[in-house]
């Protein structure tokens, strides 16, 4: 099979740590003071000059890089984007899906009008090119599971799944492009592209961690299967594209190597585990970024980087294991 050579770019992130030091509550203004964070950062004596070091990608800033810091932040407004309220306490959240959980799996849920956020937003763009962070997510063995299950079954638990995992995106401030039998792929877009890869992951996080403490428990309830997952993550250019004919149907499109490239590292995962890419790696907050070991992709593995090395990939490790 012929090598597949990744268009990498990384955006040089710089990861800081932010000290509030007064938050004014009737005001909404917080004063805060910034430091470079120190599990990635060092200062370093090289060649005879003081540098400073980035540990974690070896790679070296001159000594007046905290002054150009400086200067950018005091000529640019400083915008913190959070996921939504409900979810910053995840345990809190899993808590209270269980009964909508139990409720769709029984088959009790009024379905509620619906509409395309993804498409509407999509279209709302001008610029038709833009860095996405992609998420690609599917049950494990589905295939053996529909062969297992009675139709009726088997649609109440994909149709389960697929909303409880939908729902978590949004909340990450991202969108579904596309449901895929027994997945999909979500797209979390510009402007803040680092934040975004940030995002993606947390989003990741959530996904796994309400179908182990929620989905699954519920299922096993009822009588139902418990099922795994793979996620895949990655990060890059794509085009928004309209597709397909006005005479049957037409949707816009995100097109790109990133898209193909999640999938791909989607199944490279391990039952409920998840896989980054190394642009959505390299792109990652710190702490992040040290819950990530690389791995060795399977014999099939084609994709390579612009010197030509096989591109890089990682799974992200939990309590010792993923």
């Amino acid at each position: 099979m012929q090598n597949q050579r990744m268009k990498t770019f990384f955006n040089n992130r710089i990861d800081f740590v932010f000290d509030v030091e007064k938050n004014d509550e009737e005001s909404g203004l917080c004063q805060f003071k910034i430091r470079l964070h120190p599990d990635r950062y060092e200062w370093k004596i090289l060649n005879g000059e003081t540098r400073l070091y980035d540990k974690l990608d070896n790679a070296v800033f001159p000594k007046n890089i905290m002054e150009q810091i400086r200067d950018f932040i005091n000529k640019t407004p400083l915008c913190i984007e959070l996921p939504d309220g409900d979810v910053q306490d995840i345990d809190k959240y899993v808590i209270s899906r269980l009964d909508p959980i139990r409720e769709r799996a029984l088959g009790k849920i009024q379905e509620q009008k619906y509409s395309d956020k993804s498409n509407e937003f999509l279209e709302s763009l001008k610029d038709n090119e833009l860095e996405f962070a992609i998420i690609s997510i599917d049950i494990v063995s589905s295939t053996a599971l529909a062969q297992k299950l009675v139709r009726d079954t088997y649609s109440k638990v994909i149709d389960t799944f697929l909303y409880e995992m939908s729902a978590i995106v949004p909340k990450h401030h991202g969108h579904i492009l596309k449901y895929q039998g027994d997945g999909f792929i979500a797209y979390f877009p510009s402007p803040s592209f680092i934040v975004k890869n940030d995002f993606a992951f947390d989003c990741a996080m959530l996904m796994r961690k309400i179908l182990i403490h929620g989905i699954n428990p519920v299922f096993m309830e009822l009588g139902l299967p418990i099922i795994g997952i793979r996620i895949g993550i990655e990060s890059g250019a794509a085009s928004i594209l309209t597709i397909g004919n006005e005479a049957t149907k037409r949707h816009v499109d995100i097109i790109g190597e990133v898209v193909n490239l999640a999938i791909k590292i989607q199944a490279c995962a391990d039952p409920n585990g998840i896989c980054v890419g190394d642009i959505a790696f390299r792109n990652l907050y710190t702490p992040r970024r040290l819950m990530c070991r690389q791995i060795v992709p399977s014999k099939g593995w084609s994709y390579v980087d612009p010197k030509g090395e096989p591109y890089k990939v990682f799974m992200v490790i939990l309590d010792g294991k993923q």
